[in-house]
């Protein structure tokens, strides 16, 4: 890894073997975040998350892309800081990603604004843990904003004779992060 936590961009190298992204540089930029306290606090979970292996540099380079919505609402909701969020303040990005419109016009699909939504979530809940003065002491979400509702679910179970087939063919996988 090769980067100072000052700096607003972070180039990092994949140096795990067994990653689809062994050897591949990612440039993290942070200069983006143009609340200096949001970005302190990012830069603070994305450096806990390379330094403890719990997320590959892939997945955190886009999260941070991802993160780039949020940025957009709260310069123009004005927030400066996480601990100034609340439920209403939620529930309001997730109207705003409902509406965001991309550069050929059409919308965020709907399992695109889960996963932005979800980025959010997870800082949030690594900042109760790690960096509580960072965030509200209050729960800003229900659990209900993206929930899939009156979808119906097209696989009900996995049969067993199914379930036993993978499970031999993990066996002899290679690749842990199939495993």
């Amino acid at each position: 890894m090769d980067f100072d936590y000052g700096d607003d961009i972070w180039v990092i190298r994949e140096m795990d073997e067994k990653s689809q992204h062994y050897r591949k540089t990612f440039r993290l930029h942070f200069d983006f975040i143009e609340q200096p306290m949001i970005r302190d606090v990012y830069k603070k979970y994305v450096s806990s998350m390379l330094q403890s292996q719990k997320n590959t540099t892939s997945k955190l380079y886009t999260d941070l892309q991802n993160f780039k919505y949020f940025i957009r609402f709260a310069t123009e909701n004005d927030i400066k800081d996480l601990s100034s969020l609340d439920n209403d303040m939620a529930e309001r990005f997730v109207a705003y990603l409902k509406s965001v419109r991309k550069r050929n016009g059409g919308s965020l699909s709907y399992k695109y604004q889960k996963k932005v939504l979800d980025g959010l979530k997870c800082l949030i809940a690594w900042c109760r843990i790690y960096s509580p003065e960072d965030v509200p002491v209050n729960e800003i979400f229900t659990g209900k904003e993206f929930s899939g509702t009156n979808r119906r679910l097209l696989i009900e179970f996995i049969p067993d004779d199914v379930v036993v087939q993978i499970n031999d063919a993990l066996i002899y996988e290679k690749n842990i992060y199939v495993k």
